[in-house]
């Protein structure tokens, strides 16, 4: 009977220590937020599973968790923080600087993140379906606060249409919470705001002659007034990359002599033995090319594949 109440006496005592540390998040308020800044600017969208963000948007807060050691025999307590996804793993990976990450979910079609979580060390990625050590540390002050560090990184997964689309934010991206794993002391998450992402298709490469060697003319084949001779070709070019959409490439052209100028005749430079009674066409699939302002629309083109001049 002596050694019945001394085992059960022992194993009272232990559960005592067990539980002598207690946390809680009272002062984090909603949790931690990510701002994302008003506007992204994305152009690209050739591959599945390509990157919107060009920076890591984060948020700091060194003070989510507070953990007071209650009782004990002065030896302090082994704390655990662990985090874990609170969002859909979308099924798709991707490889940032060298490093594999699992895409999650959002609520926005097409778009998805990529996240990191940290105590106050190194980040470390979320897995999907994995609880995350992110800090080990015995504690033997009487009170104690942890922080929670988060960023993450948009991702698009499928090709985005071109425009102005809106990211209506994630309500819960990673939980964190001291543990163990099981009991998931002061659990706290971490969300991100809303945004706009304003699409753009990737550029073309314009490959354009430096210049265009005109021929002797003889005058004797301009007897008339709007008479042609000197017919020179040259090429312009486009190359473009695989985009959102398929290309319609359009162009126009400005008489730098003369901006303002909108007909089809170029003026000529004006300088001592200068010619006169003359001017130069850019012709584009037989039709003279119309000059104007680059924003101009009555006199943009579609790319043609060849311009005589």
């Amino acid at each position: 009977m002596i050694r019945s109440v001394g085992g059960s006496i022992l194993l009272f005592l232990w559960a005592i220590k067990a539980f002598a540390f207690v946390c809680d998040n009272s002062t984090a308020g909603s949790g931690v937020t990510v701002s994302l800044p008003n506007l992204i600017n994305y152009t690209g969208g050739r591959e599945q599973g390509e990157l919107i963000s060009d920076e890591w948007h984060s948020a700091i807060n060194a003070d989510v968790i507070h953990c007071r050691l209650e009782s004990g025999d002065g030896a302090g307590a082994d704390v655990k923080i662990y985090a874990e996804p609170a969002i859909s793993f979308s099924g798709r990976t991707v490889v940032h600087n060298g490093v594999p990450y699992d895409v999650f979910s959002t609520n926005t079609t097409g778009i998805g993140v990529i996240a990191e979580a940290s105590v106050n060390g190194n980040y470390i990625p979320l897995v999907n379906n994995k609880v995350l050590l992110l800090r080990e540390v015995r504690v033997t002050s009487k009170e104690c606060n942890f922080g929670m560090r988060v960023r993450v990184k948009l991702v698009a997964l499928t090709k985005l249409p071109p425009g102005l689309l809106s990211f209506v934010g994630v309500p819960a991206i990673v939980t964190q919470w001291v543990g163990p794993a099981t009991a998931k002391q002061a659990s706290i998450s971490a969300s991100t705001t809303s945004t706009s992402i304003q699409v753009k298709n990737t550029s073309c490469k314009l490959d354009v002659p430096s210049s265009v060697k005109l021929p002797r003319v003889d005058t004797s084949l301009m007897r008339s007034i709007s008479d042609t001779a000197g017919d020179t070709p040259f090429t312009l070019s486009a190359s473009c990359d695989g985009g959102y959409i398929d290309y319609k490439v359009s162009y126009t052209m400005t008489d730098v002599n003369s901006i303002a100028n909108v007909t089809s005749n170029l003026v000529l430079e004006n300088f001592p033995g200068s010619a006169t009674g003359v001017s130069l066409q850019v012709i584009d699939n037989g039709i003279p090319v119309l000059f104007g302002p680059s924003d101009s629309l009555a006199s943009r083109r579609e790319l043609g594949i060849r311009e005589v001049l």
